[in-house]
C-alpha cells in the first residue's frame, strides 16, 4: 500500500520527518543525481575515484567553452577590421 517512511527520534520517539512517494522521488532525482548522494557512494575511496574524474571532466568542458567563445569573439573582431 502506502510507502510512506517515518523518521523518528530514537530517544523521544517524536516524529522528525516523513517521506511519501513524491518526496522520495524528489530526493532521488534532486539529491541523488545533483549531489551524487546515493547509498554506498559516500565512502571515501569510492567517492574520490568517482568525483575526481567527474570534476576534471566538468573543468575540461568549461575550459573548452571559454576557448571556443574566445576564438569566436576574436574571429569576429578580425573580420570587422577588414
Amino acid at each position: 500500500g502506502d510507502q510512506t517512511r517515518l523518521y523518528l527520534d530514537p530517544r523521544t520517539g517524536e516524529l522528525i520527518d516523513f517521506a511519501d512517494g513524491p518526496s522520495r522521488s524528489f530526493r532521488w532525482w534532486h539529491l541523488g543525481l545533483h549531489r551524487l548522494d546515493f547509498g554506498g557512494l559516500n565512502t571515501r575511496p569510492l567517492w574520490d575515484l568517482l568525483m575526481l574524474p567527474l570534476i576534471a571532466g566538468i573543468a575540461l568542458v568549461c575550459g573548452l567553452g571559454v576557448w571556443m567563445g574566445w576564438r569566436r569573439l576574436t574571429r569576429r573582431e578580425r573580420r570587422s577590421r577588414r
